[in-house]
């Protein structure tokens, strides 16, 4: 009623939501923007330039206004960017929603000479897929030219040396991963002793570690059932999530009001909170812990000694897992063997950590980044290369047998014309 009123030019004002403004062919003289932003389910931000264009589009009616007036009403500070963006942005992509469905294969299975894989062939979403393999091979022709232009001297060296090291992380994430279960290393957290902390996410088969250093117990506790503690990406590991360590160490807050560790001169001395995933090597030694931390000469003593045995930490005594932990596992003994001996033959190699600070490493690093990012597009062109939704399709049609729909051959038989029909 509201349309038929409106359209009739019956109702000389209109307040409408965004949906009725686009969908409908419902012009009028002036449009009118109370607002700027709006709230799309999660967040409030600014309207699109496509939304714009929809909406103010409805100014001006053919045949009876010369041009049409849009007022845009602006309630909050914009910046003259995001103005411009609204107004001369271009308009939204147009992305295709197609995808196959039981009913649709049935029907073309059912059809002689029709084929699903033709007519997914000649769909949009299949155009917009192979759209982009230009842009891909044009991409990947550019990393390879980087890539070749990079030069480097004893590069088999730097290659080897590198292949030790990952495979090294990788071994020794595992050692860690058994010294941190808490039937191995609950025990030993004594308040006082000196842990060595570290970061750990793993990528595409590569280990990033970001090392804390070390820090001190200063007490620990087991959570409740119901409660869940992590500390960053730890949460997945339900048993090693139900401890939290608080532990002196160097640090400061970033940008995101998250800890980080600080190995300036001037770095304060706080307690942040870790779980067992964090730890790397627990040593030997405990330092008598005054119960006020709150006093500045216990605190600055905690920090100076921190600060040396991260300067020197190869004399800080660790305790060993197999002589001083007491683990007896065969196949912890044989990775913890594997990890000392890869560790010992990099190191050699890069001349005790010298090699990586060389150009050669630096250029080699990003080399291979390169490497990767050709064989990740590579994997993008095989796929935009190939029938959109080839797997599915033939996933339909193998589940379409099983249920007896149609024979091997794909023709379809009564239970699917049947299915069909319904």
């Amino acid at each position: 009623i509201i349309e038929i009123l409106f359209q009739e030019g019956l109702l000389k004002c209109l307040f409408a939501t965004e949906t009725f403004s686009i969908g409908l062919n419902m012009p009028a003289r002036t449009v009118v923007f109370t607002s700027a932003s709006k709230f799309d389910g999660s967040e409030f931000r600014w309207i699109t330039s496509g939304e714009y264009i929809q909406m103010s589009g409805r100014a001006g009616r053919r045949g009876k206004d010369v041009d049409g007036k849009i007022i845009k009403m602006i309630d909050t500070k914009m910046d003259p960017e995001t103005a411009k963006s609204i107004l001369y942005g271009e308009a939204d992509p147009l992305d295709s929603s197609y995808h196959i469905k039981y009913n649709m294969v049935l029907n073309m299975m059912r059809v002689d000479g029709a084929d699903p894989e033709f007519l997914i062939r000649s769909s949009f979403h299949q155009f917009q897929q192979e759209q982009r393999l230009p842009e891909l091979e044009d991409k990947v022709s550019q990393l390879m030219y980087q890539m070749n232009r990079i030069k480097i001297d004893d590069e088999e060296l730097i290659v080897n040396y590198h292949s030790m090291k990952s495979q090294y992380q990788i071994m020794s994430q595992s050692v860690r991963n058994t010294i941190r279960l808490p039937t191995n290393c609950i025990p030993y957290l004594t308040p006082g002793r000196l842990i060595e902390l570290v970061e750990e996410k793993v990528k595409d088969g590569t280990v990033d570690v970001i090392e804390w250093g070390w820090g001190v117990l200063v007490n620990w506790m087991k959570l409740n059932e119901s409660e869940t503690y992590s500390y960053g990406d730890q949460k997945k590991d339900k048993t090693i999530a139900k401890y939290k360590l608080d532990c002196f160490v160097r640090s400061k807050l970033d940008k995101n009001k998250r800890w980080v560790p600080d190995n300036g001169p001037n770095a304060e001395m706080v307690v942040v909170s870790f779980s067992l995933m964090n730890i790397a090597n627990l040593s030997a030694l405990i330092i008598k812990m005054d119960h006020d931390l709150q006093n500045p000469m216990h605190r600055n003593y905690i920090r100076n000694s921190i600060l040396t045995w991260n300067k020197t930490r190869t004399i800080v005594p660790i305790l060993d897992p197999i002589t001083d932990m007491g683990i007896r596992n065969e196949e912890f003994k044989k990775n913890l063997e594997r990890s000392n001996d890869l560790k010992k033959r990099f190191m050699q190699i890069g001349m005790n950590g010298e090699l990586e600070k060389s150009v050669n490493y630096l250029m080699y690093t990003k080399k291979a980044e390169l490497n990767e990012q050709i064989k990740a597009l590579r994997i993008q062109i095989k796929d935009v290369s190939q029938i959109a939704m080839k797997d599915t399709l033939r996933r339909m049609k193998r589940n379409l047998h099983r249920l007896g729909h149609c024979d091997s051959s794909g023709i379809i038989n009564l239970k699917g014309r049947v299915a069909f029909e319904k």
